[in-house]
C-alpha cells in the first residue's frame, strides 16, 4: 500500500504517528496476504495441469529412493503369487492372482497408463468379481503389505454407506458455504495424506451411482477435485473395486434378477464349469454398469481388468483355508495369552474334520463360513479351558486341541510346558 506525501505529513502534524503505525501495518498485511493468494493460485493451477506431475512435498521433492513402487526388484514380483497365497494368504485363486501379477509388473516398468497415453493414472485398478468369502478383500490387504510393508497403508470405503447421492460429500468434502466445508473428505484426506496407499472401494453395487462417478476422474487422469477445489492426486495409488455382482436375487432398487439362478444352473454343469462362471460374474458386471445403473463410461474405464474369483468348493482348497485361518488363529490367542505363558497346538486333522462337517456351506459361503465354523466348534471350547487355567493359577501350559475319539466333536489336552 502506498501512502502520499501529504497524508504522512499530516497525520505526523495532528500527532497522529499511532494511527499512522496501524495504518502501516494494515497495509502490510494486506500485501502478505495478496502475495500468499497469488503464489496458492499459481500452485493450485499447475497441480491440475494434465501435463505437470505431482509435486510430492510430503517426501521432500520426487526423490525416487523414498518411492516404495521403485523397490519393487524383479524377484519378488516373480514370486507374488506364492506371496500372496502363502501362509495366512489367499487360497484357491491363482488365476487371479496371476492377472494381479502381471499388473505389478506393468506398474513397475512404469507402463500402467501408457497405452492410454496418461501417466498420472493409479499404479494399479483392478475389479475384483465373484462370490462372497473366497478372498477380495484379503487379496487388496495383502497387497498393502507387499507394496508398502505395512497393512495400515490400506482405505476400505464400504459402499453400503454411500447408497444416497448426498454421500459422495463424505468421499470428497463439502463444498464450500456448506457445514463441514473445512473437514474435507475420507477419500481426498487420506491419499493428501498419504499417496502411497491401497483403497479398496468395496460393493460398488451398494453405492449411488452419483457416488461412483466420481471415480471417472480418478479412473481417468488420476486426479480428483475435493470440496475445496483442491487437486489430489492417486498416480501412486492402486485402486481395487469388488462385488458381489453375478450372485444377487435383487438388483439396487429391489427389483428380482436371475443372477443367481443362472449360476446355480451354472455350478451343476460339470464340462468347463470354472471359466463358465468366471464368464458369468465377467457379464454381470459388464451389464450392471451398462444397463442397471447407465455407466457405461465408468466400465470403459475399468476396461479388461475386470478378474473374477472362484467358488472354494475344492476339498484339498477348503482344507488349506481352514489351515490358513488356524494359522492366524494359533497366532492370535497366543500372543493373547502370552503374560500367561500358554502355547496352543491344532491337529493336524481339524482341516479335515471342519470340511467333513461344513463343505457345503464352505461352496457357498467361503472362507467366512469357516471363521464361524471355527468359532463355533473350536474357540467356544478353547476360551473356556483357558479361563479356567489362568482361575486355577496354572501358568505355562499347552491346550492340544484334536477331534475326540467318536470323531463328531473337537476336544482339548491341557499340559504343563
Amino acid at each position: 500500500m502506498i501512502l502520499s506525501t501529504a497524508f504522512i505529513g499530516l497525520l505526523l502534524a495532528e500527532g497522529g504517528v499511532p494511527a499512522f503505525q496501524a495504518l502501516t501495518a494494515a497495509g502490510a498485511t494486506l500485501a502478505l496476504g495478496a502475495l500468499a493468494w497469488s503464489i496458492r493460485r499459481k500452485e493450485r493451477a499447475r497441480g491440475t495441469e494434465p501435463g505437470d506431475g505431482p509435486v510430492y512435498s510430503y517426501r521432500g521433492g520426487p526423490n525416487p529412493d523414498a518411492d516404495p513402487w521403485t523397490t519393487l526388484n524383479l524377484e519378488k514380483l516373480d514370486r507374488s503369487v506364492e506371496w500372496f497365497s502363502g501362509e495366512g494368504g489367499v487360497k484357491g485363486q491363482d488365476e487371479a492372482l496371476r492377472v494381479l501379477r502381471d499388473e505389478l509388473y506393468l506398474a513397475r516398468a512404469g507402463l500402467s497408463g501408457a497405452a492410454g497415453g496418461i501417466a498420472t493414472k493409479p499404479k494399479i485398478v483392478l475389479f475384483f468379481a465373484g462370490p462372497t468369502g473366497v478372498g477380495k478383500t484379503l487379496t487388496a490387504q495383502k497387497l498393502a503389505r507387499f507394496l508398502f510393508g505395512d497393512e495400515e497403508r490400506f482405505l476400505r470405503l464400504d459402499m453400503t454407506e454411500y447408497k444416497e447421492e448426498h454421500t459422495v460429500h463424505k468421499l470428497v468434502g463439502a463444498p464450500p458455504s456448506y457445514v463441514g466445508f473445512a473437514l474435507g473428505g475420507i477419500l481426498t484426506n487420506a491419499v493428501r495424506k498419504q499417496p502411497f496407499l491401497v483403497v479398496l472401494v468395496d460393493e460398488v453395487e451398494k453405492a449411488h451411482p452419483k457416488v461412483l462417478d466420481i471415480f471417472l476422474q480418478v479412473l481417468d487422469h488420476g486426479r480428483l477435485m475435493d470440496g475445496r477445489g483442491e487437486a489430489v492426486v492417486f498416480s501412486d495409488a492402486a485402486i481395487i473395486f469388488t462385488s458381489n455382482l453375478g450372485a444377487r436375487t435383487q438388483d439396487g432398487q429391489g427389483k428380482p434378477v436371475g443372477e443367481r439362478a443362472e449360476l446355480e444352473l451354472l455350478l451343476r454343469s460339470a464340462e468347463g464349469r470354472r471359466e463358465a462362471v468366471r464368464a458369468h460374474f465377467r457379464r454381470a458386471v459388464e451389464r450392471f454398469f451398462t444397463h442397471e445403473i447407465s455407466r457405461p463410461e465408468l466400465l470403459n474405464r475399468i476396461g479388461d481388468t475386470i478378474v473374477p474369483f472362484n467358488f472354494i468348493d475344492d476339498a484339498e482348497v477348503q482344507k488349506e483355508v481352514v489351515r490358513s485361518i488356524l494359522g492366524r488363529l494359533k497366532a492370535h490367542v497366543e500372543r493373547t495369552w502370552d503374560e500367561a505363558g500358554y502355547r496352543v497346538e491344532f491337529s493336524d486333522e481339524i482341516p479335515a474334520f471342519i470340511v467333513a462337517k461344513e463343505s457345503r456351506a464352505i461352496n457357498e459361503f467361503g472362507a467366512r463360513w469357516v471363521t464361524h465354523a471355527l468359532r463355533q466348534e473350536l474357540l467356544r471350547l478353547l476360551a473356556p479351558a483357558l479361563l479356567k487355567a489362568r482361575q486355577e493359577g496354572r501358568a505355562h501350559r499347552m491346550f492340544r486341541v484334536r477331534p475326540d475319539a467318536g470323531g463328531g466333536h473337537l476336544a482339548i489336552d491341557e499340559t504343563g510346558r
